[in-house]
């Protein structure tokens, strides 16, 4: 049996040489599918390493958890929940990147389901290609080698990329004539082309909508009223940098209706959304067609209790951008506002391609979605997995997550979110916010009767110590 820590020989493919797999490597960790997803880099980057280095009867989802996350091996589940989330967002990916820029690649990355050790696929025209590299190999590996433990898997992704960029490069110089000339992936974002569009017209659109899809990343978590008001000074900047596009207005739109829904102040709050909605107006006028415009009506008409509007916009902006993570999370979100707990999982579906740029809400959607289709391992797995994938947290992740140990009898893990909850949060108004946050007043009563039995207080008295209702 060959000893812990050594390659096997069914590791890996004799035909998939150490500089063809990092070459794979730096293919996929540099495309555009990737492009906004840096923890999905860190990890392909790590069991691909790690295979390369022997280890690959080692990779577990908490050696993963422990190296890449930086999360203490201490048996509990939550570690292993992460991981698995966002193995399943990798495969995605890797499928995607393949189907589409990747088409061509010599040699496929893949992670099996039920395993997260790296396969390499190594395409039958491309052997002597692999070969005619070995020399090279032998040449990076040494160069690299120390790198591999000392380093992050990315940065040692990026450096290995370089060096074997550069050597290889001398094989191509005197095997010109053997090489076909490389041809630019096609652009899969849209946004990208968006952009190329707008620097025709001037830089200073570009910077503008750069500018509000950066404001865009602080509307989550949505009960933080502070974040909103530094979305709105930074759509506010877009406006004024190109007047012409309608994402600034659209934006401060979906933040102010947020602010709206709250004040607690009846007049201030039927102000905010006036704005709101002559705002978003603005946003539709500018683009008829734009995603984000609609997307903001949805959002408005959400918090103010026009569900049948709210649902109308929300399918058209779904369907101009289908895949957009900003405009599914508020797809989420209006469906969470209007009792529909299937459609909200729909729309935040850990499975679901997300694209673009900025903080998404979704694993926090995912949970309450699932919370109200009773689903409650689920909902706890979201919410203790969500503040390490970079999702936002707040008072309602702590709401949720309490209410949903209760469901299952955790009685203690329960009442540890209540105290967790009160002592971060000791103002955050609960009650207001469940009653406005329910199309179905049940859910709302039975959340809070829930916080109660596990020591939950109104602000002002102050929280139990002692975790007993």
């Amino acid at each position: 049996m060959p000893a812990k820590g050594k390659s096997t020989g069914s590791e890996q493919s004799a035909d998939c040489d150490p500089k063809a797999v990092r070459d794979a490597l730096h293919a996929v960790i540099s495309s555009e599918e990737l492009a906004s997803s840096p923890r999905l880099k860190q990890i392909l980057s790590y069991i691909v390493e790690e295979r390369l280095a022997g280890r690959g009867d080692q990779i577990r989802g908490k050696t993963i958890a422990a190296d890449v996350y930086g999360r203490a091996l201490d048996g509990r589940n939550a570690s292993d929940n992460i991981v698995r989330v966002e193995a399943r967002r990798l495969r995605r990916v890797l499928d995607q990147f393949y189907e589409g820029s990747g088409r061509d690649e010599n040699i496929r990355i893949h992670v099996d389901a039920g395993t997260y050790v790296p396969r390499f696929e190594l395409r039958e025209d491309t052997n002597a290609a692999a070969n005619a590299g070995k020399e090279a190999t032998s040449v990076t590996e040494n160069t690299t080698s120390v790198f591999v433990r000392s380093a992050p898997p990315l940065r040692f992704a990026t450096v290995a990329g370089v060096v074997v960029a550069l050597v290889a490069g001398g094989v191509f110089l005197f095997q010109q004539s053997a090489v076909s000339p490389v041809v630019p992936a096609p652009v899969t974002d849209p946004q990208v082309a968006v952009r190329s569009a707008l620097m025709e017209k001037s830089p200073v659109s570009v910077q503008s909508m750069n500018l509000a899809a950066q404001a865009r990343g602080l509307l989550f978590p949505v009960f933080d009223a502070e974040r909103q008001r530094l979305a709105i000074s930074l759509f506010d900047r877009a406006i004024a940098l190109d007047p012409s596009l309608p994402d600034g207005y659209a934006g401060k739109a979906q933040a102010l209706a947020t602010l709206a829904f709250l004040a607690k102040d009846d007049m201030q709050s039927t102000d905010l959304m006036q704005q709101a909605a002559s705002l978003a107006s603005k946003a539709r006028e500018l683009g008829p067609t734009n995603a984000r415009a609609h997307g903001a009506t949805a959002w408005i008409a959400s918090m103010s209790g026009g569900n049948e509007t709210a649902r109308k916009h929300a399918n058209i902006a779904v369907g101009l951008m289908p895949d957009d993570g900003y405009i599914l999370d508020i797809d989420g979100v209006v469906a969470i506002m209007a009792g529909d707990g299937a459609r909200a999982a729909k729309a935040s579906d850990p499975e679901r391609l997300r694209l673009g740029e900025g903080r998404f809400g979704a694993p926090n959607i995912w949970g309450v979605a699932n919370y109200m289709l009773g689903n409650y391992d689920t909902v706890i797995d979201a919410f203790e997995t969500a503040p390490a994938a970079g999702a936002p947290v707040s008072a309602p992740s702590l709401i949720f997550l309490a209410a949903a140990h209760d469901h299952l009898g955790n009685t203690r893990a329960a009442a540890n979110a209540v105290r967790d909850l009160r002592k971060t949060w000791p103002d955050f108004p609960v009650p207001f916010v469940l009653d406005k946050m329910f199309a179905q007043k049940d859910y709302a009563a039975d959340i809070y009767s829930r916080l109660e039995k596990n020591g939950y207080e109104r602000a002002g008295i102050g929280v139990r110590d002692d975790g007993k209702s």
